[in-house]
């Protein structure tokens, strides 16, 4: 049986934190992370792994750096939470709007494995990607779809955005990966560590942090998580077919059950709308 390797740490890797080793069974993380949605908190976390080379990478980055994180999401929050004096966005699904919980920053947290190998197969994180699915599909369904469609067909779509957020994920789970929640809900998530070519750790983490602010303070962050959703979900890798022809010869109004995840759904729910 392998055994998990976790470390969480409240800023930064550096910072003294809580090591422990448990079967790869264990739900344990998953549910360490499931009483800080509970709880609303704000927070970057990194999954990463000992044997991965661009985690290895990243955390020696971190190590030139100690303050950078720290520093990075601090700003960040403070950026952040001078955007607005009350909430105007309660609806948001990702908290956007939302003073953060107890008007405390953003912070960092880790969670690691032994084998990169194992990223997203042991139980916990296989939960923790359900979760993040979950919430996408909810992001995704809500903001491209819920308010064009009759009710009578809404599930059809619903089960269109599953598998055009599955289809997204199936070839996005790489490690190291980077998850950004807000007041306990999801706002953006992103893979891998790119080394700066001189070899400038504050470069190399600027790389990966300013997108994730960028992100953060993006009031339109919704549509941007539809963005990447579509933006990679095509007929597949070497794929030849035009996913606007398929569309096009596609009877909607009789099998919309029938949906392939190589359609493309902006051209369906346009032609959709034309028949209502």
């Amino acid at each position: 049986m392998k055994k998990l390797l976790s470390a969480v740490s409240a800023i930064t890797l550096v910072s003294s934190s809580t090591i422990t080793v448990v079967a790869c069974s264990s739900n344990e993380y998953f549910e360490k992370f499931e009483g800080w949605i509970a709880n609303k908190e704000s927070f970057v976390l990194y999954i990463g792994a000992d044997d991965c080379d661009y985690c290895v990478q990243f955390e020696n980055a971190m190590d030139n750096q100690k303050t950078y994180v720290e520093q990075k999401l601090t700003k960040m929050s403070t950026d952040y939470q001078n955007l607005y004096t009350e909430n105007v966005y309660q609806d948001s699904l990702t908290a956007f709007g939302e003073k953060l919980t107890n008007n405390k920053p953003v912070d960092f947290r880790t969670f690691k494995t032994e084998e990169k190998a194992n990223n997203f197969k042991e139980k916990w994180s296989i939960n923790l990607l359900d979760w993040i699915k979950d919430k996408v599909i909810e992001i995704y369904f809500d903001n491209l779809i819920a308010s064009s469609i009759n009710n009578s067909d809404l599930y059809k779509f619903k089960k269109i955005a599953k598998e055009k957020v599955n289809t997204y994920f199936d070839s996005n789970k790489g490690t190291p990966f980077f998850l950004t929640i807000r007041n306990g809900k999801l706002v953006s998530w992103t893979q891998g560590f790119e080394k700066d070519s001189l070899g400038w750790d504050e470069n190399s983490l600027n790389k990966l942090f300013d997108p994730i602010v960028s992100e953060f303070l993006n009031s339109e962050i919704e549509t941007e998580i539809v963005n990447k959703i579509n933006g990679s979900s095509t007929g597949g890798e070497g794929s030849t077919d035009s996913a606007a022809m398929k569309v096009n010869n596609y009877n909607y109004t009789n099998n919309l059950d029938e949906y392939s995840k190589n359609y493309d759904l902006q051209l369906l729910l346009d032609q959709y709308k034309q028949t209502l």
